[in-house]
């Protein structure tokens, strides 16, 4: 009987011990105010799987005027924007995509196995969807997308870097809009 309650306790010590290290394992890659994969865990997957995914795109979105946000209403309405924001991207997203908060009001979108054409209509749908959608408290946002091509022989950080060029040409040309390696596309406003 003592051996039996003892096997018992051990095996609800190790399923606390297995809940524990999956929550510890979800903790670490992911952001907890979006939960969306965190930027670590995004450069970690990006850096892995580059090789064997044919044509691959990658988009740097930023909420426009976020400080505005902030300063207006408050840091939590801010957070809550971020969170319905990221709710906005993943419901846009492919399930084979990878979405992350790059940081602050900045995300990032891995595009495995995608071409510029379908990438650029990706940005279209998400400058879209994200003008149609009312956000609490301040009712509409736009945002600002940047995207680029892997291109052969580059790094992910040069592709990146290039990425992020480009939305910050984006958002001097006006926001809510995209531009891709230097073209910029404003979409038609709703």
């Amino acid at each position: 009987w003592k051996l039996q309650q003892q096997n018992n306790e051990l095996e609800m010590l190790r399923r606390q011990l297995e809940a524990s290290n999956k929550e510890l394992s979800y903790s670490s890659s992911h952001d907890p105010l979006t939960q969306l994969y965190n930027w670590h865990h995004f450069n970690q997957q990006l850096q892995r799987r580059v090789e064997d995914l044919g044509e691959t795109c990658v988009l740097i979105v930023d909420v426009d005027h976020f400080k505005q946000v902030n300063d207006e209403f408050g840091h939590s309405a801010g957070d809550e924007i971020l969170r319905q924001f990221a709710d906005v991207l993943r419901q846009e997203v492919r399930a084979t995509d990878v979405v992350a908060r790059w940081g602050g009001e900045e995300f990032v979108i891995f595009c495995p196995q995608t071409n510029v054409k379908d990438a650029q209509l990706l940005c279209e749908r998400l400058l879209s969807s994200v003008r149609q959608k009312s956000f609490e408290p301040v009712a509409q946002l736009t945002c600002s997308i940047g995207g680029a091509r892997l291109a052969e022989n580059e790094t992910v950080n040069e592709c990146l870097e290039r990425a992020d060029k480009a939305l910050y040409r984006a958002k001097n040309k006006g926001r809510d809009t995209w531009l891709w390696d230097g073209e910029a596309s404003t979409a038609p406003a709703s």
